[in-house]
């Protein structure tokens, strides 16, 4: 059979995921009817320029008894795929194929890649086929991929070792996602929706493909209005009814059918609660059943805890009022709910008894549970009741602005939680709405109670010195506060502490379920200049997901567009813009803001930002008083102009300079300085030294002035300054610095023990030497090390300290030359073109590393990285402890180094090298045991070794590590 032609919506997402296969070499495509698997085969089968063989199975085919006809079959298939590439008369042409060994010498019989989609593989279980097919797994030629489709997991051992480790995309990743459903109506059905319209219809349909399309044959051409209404239609869904009845229902046993029926009154189904309400054992097994089925989805409980497509609920909702009458359905409904608030369920409860027109009931448990209603983050019970009951409840009032704060809706969840308090007489209820009333307050009239609340902290880092902000963060001790720390820290331009900060957020969700996706949303868009955008993606989507299932729309939302900005396709990137319009439409001002930074700096990395839009961007940032994403865009419009070699240039790079500075935006001054670089080129050297300096401090790995560098321009480089803007200055030869492990100065090859010098003389030594060939200034020298005494005496302090440190460091034999030099109001520690310092060194190696990675030299990679870890002896100056000022670079360098180690584990276990693969990666988990690159890296390269015992014992350490952590899955096996 040849390739069938596939009419649906190309979904890149899904297509990256099954590209995957080319090195798996096997994939499953299991999910429900109608879930849009042959589509998904069908058009990824015809966008691959091999052979491809598609055999639809039919159970007529595949035998009863040991052997099957499958071989005959899958070879007829193979043959149509590449009869025109085979000469005339070729063997594999002639005869016909019985066995499975006569199969995979035809496989054989070219050279090239051969894909074999297997679809309806259901339809083969129970029968010699499956084994063949399992046979054919296991004997498979390395130029095979095979790809099954179907409703159920094959009955294939693929546990064992021979079997290659399937790529398995199942219902959840089929789901439309609701950015997926508004280019599906958009660009393949031309009758776009709004996108809160498309929201509404992905969570409705639960993203299931034939319910969309049947949805769309039920309302295509109708007026926008019309299909609004039907889309937030409470009803059953009436267009995908004979769907239902015919594809998934009619193959069930009665029995399993009167489950689904008499059980879809609960939002989660239990085998205790079916047995309390059908008065029946058994439930447990009937429960998997109809599972295995695909009837039926199960949580991540190990299988305890089942939930409904919401299409076929709503239509079981439906039949189960046919067969009971309205009466017979509300006590059925009221039965349920009883159950449900033994249970604690008091949300599903509520919405039972709302099902039930039990208002009764439902003023009940308003009233005593009605704090634990308003607690749950979907609040969508609150659509279930009628108005005249609804208006003067209070918790109903603090649901509603609850959901219209997660939502971002920040002016409309102030004035409904204003309302929801004076309606309110339990001092609870107010202290509730307060809470409320101060988060949304924050957003729209700005900070409040600085030091107290996360909110607080987190828009005072957007308006001005998000460092300062990050620090009151990690003061609170709580888990939002820790995600404000990471997120100010990005503000801040300080990549290396806000990715360490937030991947320790994101990875204990227990703690906060909303504050670790937030974290996740974060690392995902923020790491794509970092990783594979196909990984950042695929991470997006999770969060997507999650975050609409837990009711969070605002992150939801975010995420889409975020999403739709990554994807890098223009015509995504408008949609972006026009979701960011829609965000302001609804009252969302900080969302279209984050929307709004992603597409600008999208626009940056493609290297044709658009001027006007980024002048819009800053009039709004301007609007919303976020000072630190406004110096960014100004610093980034400054660089434009620079690039564009506009006259203005200059005047703009000044004054985003002196904003930025103003700002507090540290990362942005790098774009400042780099700007300046290239609109004064009498001083482009010392400017562009200074970029990369302040973005080496920082800790900024994204250096935009590289994406829109001119062609003319010598690349900037990343070492850090040796001296004034003159050039070196002549100091000392043979002078050696040593900065990580312990701190070690030597002059003329001897060894300066500085023993004589008091304990916070040689502090400021090392203080200095972190900054060698770079001016310190006194008083930031004076705060650091005296900053308990009055600025006098510090100051003071200071002076005597550089003086003793002159006299110490003064080499016996050779003429007076100071190490240490004043410049205005700062000290330097003078470094000579010939001297060695390890910082110095590890920087450039670093550099080298990377521009030779950029430019596909893995060999000078290597050796660059291997240079870099040589200079890293250990923690950087370790003598001073947990002193405040050696705090962040220590981490940043640690990361760095950890860093440097990983990959270059990756690039030895590349060229097949599995020994120094091994030997990189142990030093890596050595400087940071928490490192997860490194433990799954180390894992890789002992089993390349060979060396199973090694690789056994470093799972275990990783497991180990994993559960010091909290953290409960489990590492993927390195097997």
């Amino acid at each position: 059979m040849r390739t069938p032609v596939a009419h649906g919506h190309t979904r890149l997402r899904l297509h990256r995921m099954l590209d995957t296969v080319r090195a798996t070499g096997l994939a499953l495509v299991v999910a429900p009817a109608g879930s849009g698997k042959t589509t998904l085969l069908a058009r990824w089968a015809r966008a691959q320029s091999g052979i491809v063989a598609w055999y639809r199975a039919d159970a007529s085919d595949a035998g009863a008894g040991p052997r099957s006809a499958l071989p005959t079959i899958v070879a007829a298939a193979l043959r149509v795929a590449f009869v025109s590439r085979l000469p005339d008369g070729h063997p594999s042409l002639a005869g016909t194929v019985d066995e499975l060994e006569d199969l995979v010498a035809l496989l054989e019989a070219v050279e090239e890649k051969v894909v074999l989609v297997v679809d309806d593989v259901q339809e083969l279980a129970g029968t010699g086929a499956t084994a063949d097919l399992e046979r054919l797994l296991l004997l498979a030629p390395p130029n095979l991929l095979v790809l099954l489709g179907g409703r159920v997991i094959p009955e294939i051992n693929l546990s064992r070792g021979e079997v290659r480790s399937p790529v398995i995309i199942d219902g959840d990743d089929l789901r439309f996602r609701s950015w997926e459903v508004e280019e599906l109506f958009r660009d393949f059905h031309r009758e776009p929706l709004l996108p809160e319209d498309a929201a509404v219809l992905a969570r409705r349909t639960d993203g299931w493909a034939v319910a969309l399309q049947l949805f769309h044959l039920a309302t295509g051409g109708r007026a926008a209005a019309q299909r609004s209404e039907a889309v937030r239609s409470l009803g059953p869904a009436r267009y995908a009814k004979e769907y239902l009845s015919a594809q998934v229902l009619a193959g069930l046993p009665e029995e399993l059918r009167d489950l689904l029926r008499r059980t879809c009154v609960f939002d989660t189904v239990t085998a205790d609660r079916c047995e309390r309400l059908l008065g029946r054992g058994g439930a447990q097994q009937a429960l998997e059943e109809l599972e295995h089925r695909q009837a039926l989805t199960t949580s991540d409980d190990g299988g305890l805890t089942f939930r409904y497509h919401q299409v076929l609920r709503r239509y079981l909702e439906s039949a189960l009022r046919e067969e009971l009458g309205d009466a017979g359905a509300h006590d059925w409904y009221r039965r349920a709910a009883d159950i449900l608030e033994a249970d604690g369920a008091v949300v599903e409860a509520l919405r039972a008894r709302c099902r039930a027109a039990d208002w009764a009931g439902v003023r009940r448990l308003l009233h005593e549970d009605g704090e634990r209603l308003a607690a749950d983050p979907t609040s969508n019970w609150a659509e279930l009741l009628p108005l005249w009951l609804s208006r003067d409840d209070p918790w109903v009032a603090l649901a509603e602005a609850r959901r219209l704060l997660d939502d971002g809706q920040f002016h409309a969840a102030e004035r409904a939680a204003r309302r929801a308090r004076e309606q309110f007489t339990q001092q609870r209820g107010r202290e509730q709405c307060g809470e409320v009333l101060r988060t949304a307050t924050a957003w729209v009239r700005g900070p409040q109670e600085i030091d107290a609340r996360w909110a607080d902290l987190l828009r005072a880092a957007v308006q001005r010195n998000p460092q300062l902000q990050a620090e009151r963060a990690r003061r609170l001790g709580t888990a939002m506060g820790e995600l404000v720390e990471g997120l100010a820290h990005f503000l801040a331009g300080d990549q290396a502490r806000a990715v360490t900060v937030l991947r320790r957020r994101a990875g204990r969700p227990d703690d906060d379920r909303r504050a670790a996706l937030a974290a996740r949303l974060a690392l995902a868009a923020f790491s794509v200049f970092e990783r594979s955008r196909a990984a950042a993606l695929r991470e997006l989507d999770a969060v997507c997901a999650e975050a609409e299932l837990c009711g969070y729309t605002w992150l939801a939302r975010t995420g889409q567009a975020i999403v739709l900005v990554l994807d890098g396709d223009p015509a995504r990137l408008h949609a972006a813009e026009e979701l960011a319009q829609d965000c302001v439409a609804r009252g969302d001002l900080w969302g279209a803001l984050v929307i709004g930074t992603c597409v600008q700096l999208a626009g940056l990395r493609s290297g044709a930002p658009d001027l006007d839009k980024l002048e819009a961007f800053i009039d709004f940032a301007r609007g919303m008083q976020a000072g630190v994403q406004e110096a960014w865009a100004r610093c980034v419009q400054a660089l434009v102009f620079a690039a564009e070699d506009r006259p203005e240039a200059e005047a703009y790079a000044r004054a985003a300079e002196s904003f930025a500075r103003t700002a507090g935006a540290t990362g942005a001054l790098a774009i400042a300085y780099s700007a300046l670089a290239l609109a004064r080129t009498e001083d482009a050297a010392e400017l562009t030294e200074l970029a990369a300096s302040t973005s080496a401090e920082i800790g900024l790995d994204v250096q935009p002035w590289r994406w829109l560098r001119r062609a003319t321009d010598p690349p900037p480089t990343v070492a850090r300054r040796t001296a004034g803007s003159t050039g070196p200055i002549a100091g000392p030869r043979s002078l050696e610095l040593s900065c990580f492990g312990p701190f070690r100065l030597s002059i003329g090859g001897v060894v300066q023990p500085l023993t004589g010098a008091r304990p916070r003389a040689r502090a400021l030594l090392r203080l200095l030497a972190l900054h060698a060939g770079e001016p310190v200034h006194r008083e930031r020298l004076a705060d650091a090390l005296w900053g308990e005494l009055a600025s006098d005496a510090a100051l003071h302090n200071l002076q005597v300290s550089i003086s003793t440190l002159r006299r110490m460091l003064t080499p016996g034999e050779q003429p007076r030359l100071s190490l240490i030099e004043r410049d205005g109001d700062a000290y330097r520690l003078v470094l000579g073109s010939d001297a060695r310092y390890d910082v110095r060194e590890f920087d450039t190696e670093l550099s080298t590393a990377a521009r030779a990675r950029s430019a596909g030299d893995p060999d000078a990679a290597i050796a660059a990285l291997g240079r870099a870890l040589s200079s890293y002896a250990g923690d950087l100056l370790p003598e001073d402890g947990a002193a405040d000022w050696v705090i962040d670079p220590r981490e940043r360098y640690r990361t760095l180094a950890v860093g440097a180690a990983a990959t270059l584990a990756e690039l030895h276990l590349d060229r097949g090298d599995a020994e120094s693969a091994a030997g990189a990666a142990a030093r890596g988990v050595h400087i940071d045991r928490y490192h997860d690159r490194c433990w799954r890296v180390l894992i890789r390269a002992h089993e390349a070794q060979g060396d199973h015992a090694a690789a056994q014992r470093a799972l275990r350490g990783y497991r180990d590590v994993l559960d010091s952590l909290g953290v409960a899955a489990e590492p993927v096996p390195y097997r």
